[in-house]
Protein backbone atom coordinates (compact mmCIF):
# COMPACT_ATOMS: atom_id res chain seq x y z
CA UNK A 1 0.00 0.00 0.00
CA UNK A 2 1.43 3.36 -1.04
CA UNK A 3 2.13 5.76 1.82
CA UNK A 4 0.14 9.00 1.68
CA UNK A 5 1.82 12.39 1.47
CA UNK A 6 1.73 14.23 4.81
CA UNK A 7 0.32 17.73 5.27
CA UNK A 8 1.43 19.65 8.37
CA UNK A 9 -1.45 21.96 9.32
CA UNK A 10 -1.00 25.12 11.43
CA UNK A 11 -3.66 27.25 13.11
CA UNK A 12 -3.52 31.02 13.48
CA UNK A 13 -3.01 33.60 16.23
CA UNK A 14 -4.50 32.81 19.65
CA UNK A 15 -6.08 29.58 18.40
CA UNK A 16 -5.53 25.84 18.86
CA UNK A 17 -5.35 22.93 16.46
CA UNK A 18 -9.05 22.31 17.10
CA UNK A 19 -9.93 25.03 14.55
CA UNK A 20 -8.17 23.14 11.73
CA UNK A 21 -10.12 19.90 12.22
CA UNK A 22 -12.33 20.56 9.19
CA UNK A 23 -9.30 21.05 6.96
CA UNK A 24 -7.82 17.82 8.29
CA UNK A 25 -11.02 15.92 7.54
CA UNK A 26 -11.07 17.23 3.97
CA UNK A 27 -7.37 16.38 3.53
CA UNK A 28 -8.02 12.78 4.62
CA UNK A 29 -10.86 12.52 2.11
CA UNK A 30 -8.39 13.67 -0.55
CA UNK A 31 -5.95 10.88 0.42
CA UNK A 32 -3.50 13.03 2.37
CA UNK A 33 -2.29 12.35 5.90
CA UNK A 34 -2.75 15.53 8.01
CA UNK A 35 -0.42 16.22 10.93
CA UNK A 36 -1.64 19.09 13.10
CA UNK A 37 0.93 21.32 14.77
CA UNK A 38 -0.15 23.32 17.81
CA UNK A 39 1.89 26.22 19.14
CA UNK A 40 1.60 29.01 21.72
CA UNK A 41 1.43 32.29 19.83
CA UNK A 42 1.00 34.43 22.95
CA UNK A 43 3.68 33.08 25.27
CA UNK A 44 6.43 31.85 22.93
CA UNK A 45 8.52 33.84 20.45
CA UNK A 46 8.41 33.30 16.72
CA UNK A 47 11.90 31.77 16.74
CA UNK A 48 11.01 29.34 19.55
CA UNK A 49 7.84 28.23 17.80
CA UNK A 50 9.63 27.91 14.45
CA UNK A 51 12.30 25.66 15.97
CA UNK A 52 9.57 23.46 17.46
CA UNK A 53 7.86 23.31 14.07
CA UNK A 54 11.11 22.22 12.42
CA UNK A 55 11.53 19.46 15.04
CA UNK A 56 7.93 18.39 14.44
CA UNK A 57 8.51 18.09 10.67
CA UNK A 58 11.75 16.16 11.07
CA UNK A 59 10.15 13.77 13.57
CA UNK A 60 7.35 12.74 11.20
CA UNK A 61 7.47 8.98 10.54
CA UNK A 62 7.46 9.33 6.77
CA UNK A 63 9.83 9.36 3.82
CA UNK A 64 7.11 10.73 1.56
CA UNK A 65 6.55 14.35 0.60
CA UNK A 66 5.61 16.73 3.42
CA UNK A 67 3.39 19.68 2.46
CA UNK A 68 2.69 22.65 4.75
CA UNK A 69 -0.59 24.54 5.19
CA UNK A 70 -1.13 27.51 7.52
CA UNK A 71 -3.99 29.81 8.40
CA UNK A 72 -3.11 33.45 9.13
CA UNK A 73 -0.16 33.49 11.57
CA UNK A 74 0.36 29.81 10.77
CA UNK A 75 1.52 30.83 7.30
CA UNK A 76 4.03 33.25 8.79
CA UNK A 77 5.34 30.42 10.97
CA UNK A 78 5.84 28.31 7.86
CA UNK A 79 7.69 31.05 5.97
CA UNK A 80 10.03 31.76 8.88
CA UNK A 81 10.62 28.04 9.37
CA UNK A 82 11.59 27.56 5.72
CA UNK A 83 13.93 30.56 5.93
CA UNK A 84 15.68 29.09 8.97
CA UNK A 85 15.61 25.34 8.22
CA UNK A 86 15.93 22.96 5.28
CA UNK A 87 14.02 19.70 4.71
CA UNK A 88 14.83 16.92 2.24
CA UNK A 89 11.22 15.91 1.49
CA UNK A 90 9.54 19.32 1.38
CA UNK A 91 6.51 19.60 -0.88
CA UNK A 92 4.16 22.51 -1.53
CA UNK A 93 2.98 25.31 0.78
CA UNK A 94 -0.45 26.93 1.02
CA UNK A 95 -0.98 30.07 3.10
CA UNK A 96 -4.60 31.00 3.83
CA UNK A 97 -5.35 34.55 4.96
CA UNK A 98 -1.71 35.08 5.92
CA UNK A 99 -0.57 38.74 6.38
CA UNK A 100 2.82 38.17 4.78
CA UNK A 101 3.21 41.92 4.22
CA UNK A 102 2.27 42.73 7.82
CA UNK A 103 -1.07 43.27 9.54
CA UNK A 104 -2.63 46.73 9.88
CA UNK A 105 -4.54 45.78 13.08
CA UNK A 106 -1.34 44.35 14.58
CA UNK A 107 0.62 47.49 13.72
CA UNK A 108 -2.10 49.58 15.34
CA UNK A 109 -2.16 47.44 18.49
CA UNK A 110 1.63 47.62 18.85
CA UNK A 111 1.33 51.37 19.36
CA UNK A 112 -0.93 50.92 22.40
CA UNK A 113 0.11 50.25 25.97
CA UNK A 114 -1.44 46.79 26.12
CA UNK A 115 -0.86 45.96 22.45
CA UNK A 116 2.20 43.76 22.97
CA UNK A 117 0.39 41.84 25.69
CA UNK A 118 -2.66 41.26 23.50
CA UNK A 119 -0.67 40.29 20.42
CA UNK A 120 1.68 37.93 22.23
CA UNK A 121 5.32 37.19 21.50
CA UNK A 122 5.10 35.42 18.15
CA UNK A 123 3.48 37.94 15.83
CA UNK A 124 5.41 41.01 17.04
CA UNK A 125 8.71 39.36 16.06
CA UNK A 126 7.79 38.93 12.37
CA UNK A 127 10.01 41.03 10.11
CA UNK A 128 9.38 39.21 6.84
CA UNK A 129 11.55 36.98 4.65
CA UNK A 130 12.90 37.33 1.13
CA UNK A 131 12.86 34.97 -1.83
CA UNK A 132 16.60 34.34 -1.45
CA UNK A 133 15.93 32.92 2.02
CA UNK A 134 13.54 30.29 0.66
CA UNK A 135 14.36 26.78 -0.57
CA UNK A 136 15.06 26.57 -4.29
CA UNK A 137 12.00 25.81 -6.46
CA UNK A 138 9.60 26.21 -3.53
CA UNK A 139 5.95 26.17 -4.68
CA UNK A 140 3.78 28.54 -2.63
CA UNK A 141 0.08 29.24 -3.09
CA UNK A 142 -1.83 31.96 -1.25
CA UNK A 143 -5.56 32.32 -0.60
CA UNK A 144 -7.13 35.66 0.39
CA UNK A 145 -10.67 36.54 1.47
CA UNK A 146 -12.89 39.47 0.50
CA UNK A 147 -15.89 39.23 2.86
CA UNK A 148 -15.23 42.29 5.10
CA UNK A 149 -16.67 41.04 8.39
CA UNK A 150 -14.41 40.84 11.43
CA UNK A 151 -12.91 42.61 14.45
CA UNK A 152 -9.74 43.56 12.59
CA UNK A 153 -11.48 46.36 10.70
CA UNK A 154 -12.36 48.00 14.04
CA UNK A 155 -8.74 48.01 15.21
CA UNK A 156 -6.75 48.99 12.13
CA UNK A 157 -7.52 50.77 8.89
CA UNK A 158 -7.78 47.80 6.55
CA UNK A 159 -7.35 48.50 2.87
CA UNK A 160 -10.16 47.19 0.70
CA UNK A 161 -10.69 44.46 -0.30
CA UNK A 162 -10.18 42.52 2.94
CA UNK A 163 -11.54 39.58 4.92
CA UNK A 164 -12.36 41.52 8.10
CA UNK A 165 -8.89 40.92 9.54
CA UNK A 166 -6.34 40.85 6.71
CA UNK A 167 -6.40 42.83 3.46
CA UNK A 168 -5.82 41.11 0.13
CA UNK A 169 -2.77 43.33 -0.39
CA UNK A 170 -1.25 42.07 2.88
CA UNK A 171 -1.45 38.47 1.65
CA UNK A 172 0.75 39.21 -1.38
CA UNK A 173 3.87 37.03 -1.54
CA UNK A 174 6.29 38.14 -4.30
CA UNK A 175 7.62 34.63 -4.87
CA UNK A 176 4.27 32.80 -4.73
CA UNK A 177 3.49 30.51 -7.65
CA UNK A 178 -0.26 31.16 -7.56
CA UNK A 179 -2.81 33.32 -5.74
CA UNK A 180 -6.59 33.22 -5.49
CA UNK A 181 -9.16 35.53 -3.91
CA UNK A 182 -12.37 34.07 -2.47
CA UNK A 183 -15.57 35.61 -0.98
CA UNK A 184 -15.01 34.48 2.62
CA UNK A 185 -14.16 36.06 5.98
CA UNK A 186 -10.92 35.40 7.83
CA UNK A 187 -12.54 32.89 10.19
CA UNK A 188 -14.82 31.38 7.55
CA UNK A 189 -11.75 30.14 5.68
CA UNK A 190 -11.38 27.39 8.27
CA UNK A 191 -14.80 25.87 7.58
CA UNK A 192 -15.31 26.74 3.91
CA UNK A 193 -15.48 23.74 1.59
CA UNK A 194 -14.50 25.82 -1.48
CA UNK A 195 -11.41 27.07 0.39
CA UNK A 196 -10.40 23.56 1.42
CA UNK A 197 -10.95 22.36 -2.16
CA UNK A 198 -8.67 25.08 -3.52
CA UNK A 199 -6.07 24.26 -0.86
CA UNK A 200 -6.15 20.60 -1.86
CA UNK A 201 -6.05 21.50 -5.55
CA UNK A 202 -2.81 23.41 -5.06
CA UNK A 203 -1.25 20.59 -3.02
CA UNK A 204 -2.13 18.15 -5.80
CA UNK A 205 -1.22 20.21 -8.86
CA UNK A 206 0.76 23.30 -7.85
CA UNK A 207 -2.03 25.65 -8.94
CA UNK A 208 -5.53 26.81 -8.03
CA UNK A 209 -8.69 26.15 -10.04
CA UNK A 210 -9.53 29.52 -11.60
CA UNK A 211 -12.51 28.22 -13.62
CA UNK A 212 -15.87 29.91 -12.76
Amino acid sequence: MTEKATVVVLHGWGMSSFVTRYWCRQLRLAEFEPAEFAYHSLTRTLDANVDRLADHIRALPTKQTVHLVGHSLGGIMIMQCLANHRFDNLGRVVMVGTPFQGSAPAVRLKTTRIGHFLLGKTIVQWQGVQAKDMPKDLEVGTIAGTSPIGMGRLIGRLEHPHDGTVSVKETHVPFAKDHIVMPVTHSEMLVSKPVSQQMIRFLQTGGFDKQP
